[in-house]
Formats: C-alpha cells, sequence, structure tokens
C-alpha cells in the first residue's frame, strides 16, 4: 500500500507531538490504586505524627478515585509515581499539572499552605537541585539544603483548583523525580489528575 507525502508527513508530526506530550505518570488519577505509586516518603521527623497516604473514592475531581494524604500533626508526607526517576536533559522543557484540595480540617503550619510539588534533580545519586512549585503556580529552582521559604501561605482551597507550571531541566542534570508533598500540614488534602509531560 502506497501513502502519499502528505499523509506520511502529517502522520510524522502527529506521532511526534504525541511522543513529546506523554504523561509519565503511569496511572494520574489512582484509577488503580495504590499500583501505580511508590510507597509513601516520610520524612524522619513525622514517623510519629501519623502521617499516611490511600486512594478514596469521595468526590474525585475525574474518573472513580483520587488521593488523600493526611497528617495529625504538623507532619511531612510525600507520594511518587512509579517509574521514576526518569531520564532527562539539560535544557528540556517540562509542564506539570494536578488537581488538589483541601479537606475541611486540614491547615498548613509554620507559615506553609501545607502542599508543595517538588521535582528532583539528580545526577546519579547526587542531587543538583529540587524544583519547588506551590499551589499556586509559582516555581523555583532550590538547592537540595534550602528550605522552601517565601512561598504562597494562603490556605489550600477547598474546592477542586488546578496548580500548573512549567520549568526547564537545569544543568548536570541526567534524572528527575516528581513528588508531591503534604508539607507542614495538618489535616487532609486530595490530589487527582497529576500531569508531568515534556513540552520540548
Amino acid at each position: 500500500m502506497k501513502y502519499s507525502p502528505l499523509l506520511l508527513a502529517s502522520l510524522l508530526v502527529f506521532t511526534a507531538s504525541n511522543l513529546v506530550a506523554q504523561n509519565i505518570v503511569r496511572d494520574p488519577g489512582f484509577e488503580e490504586d495504590t499500583t501505580g505509586w511508590n510507597a509513601p516518603y516520610i520524612p524522619n521527623d513525622s514517623i510519629d505524627r501519623h502521617c499516611a497516604f490511600e486512594v478514596v473514592k469521595e468526590s474525585p475531581h475525574s474518573g472513580k478515585a483520587c488521593a488523600r494524604l493526611s497528617s495529625e500533626d504538623n507532619g511531612r508526607i510525600a507520594i511518587s509515581p512509579k517509574g521514576t526517576p526518569i531520564p532527562v536533559e539539560p535544557g528540556e522543557k517540562f509542564k506539570v499539572s494536578l488537581w488538589i484540595k483541601a479537606g475541611k480540617n486540614f491547615e498548613g503550619q509554620n507559615d506553609q499552605s501545607g502542599m508543595l510539588l517538588r521535582m528532583d534533580m539528580m545526577n546519579g545519586r547526587d542531587s543538583v537541585g529540587i524544583v519547588t512549585i506551590d499551589w499556586k503556580g509559582q516555581s523555583r529552582l532550590l538547592s537540595p539544603q534550602d528550605s522552601p521559604n517565601d512561598f504562597v501561605t494562603e490556605p489550600l482551597p477547598t474546592q477542586w483548583t488546578k496548580v500548573e507550571a512549567e520549568f526547564v531541566v537545569p544543568d548536570d542534570t541526567t534524572s528527575m523525580r516528581p513528588a508531591v508533598f503534604l508539607w507542614r500540614g495538618t489535616g487532609e488534602f486530595f490530589i487527582d489528575d497529576f500531569v508531568v509531560e515534556r513540552t520540548r
């Protein structure tokens, strides 16, 4: 079977655009329960604060499920999708988005809103830096030793709200690992439809 040059060119453009915009998060909506997600990371300072990650079916943003992160007392807990870190190259551009909402009892502590999206930039096992994003989409590259100060302190919204940001992979980076943090918060908040995709 022969194809016209115009059709072949269109197919190549379509294929290339799909490869660029493919979501690296295998189960962005938690429809497979926790199967597509690594065990939660709980820093040492939060081990005794009853932090938890579970998939629930209470009013998701879309589909049949969403994730709930919770802490009983000013804790930190993070989840990251399986299949990460992923290979990247310096200068690559990414777009990230997810939907969040706070439970009625959720409260950020220590001048924090209670949620951060962190993209760990790695070179082998060494950290190059952390692209950190707050719920209003404000982002900055922090060193591994930096505390996430000067991010939005306004309370998380109690209705589903989209968080989105774009960033460029910094120099000396060979891989990237995304993680969603309940960051210095008490109570629970919900996550759904987590998308991380290359834009160039």
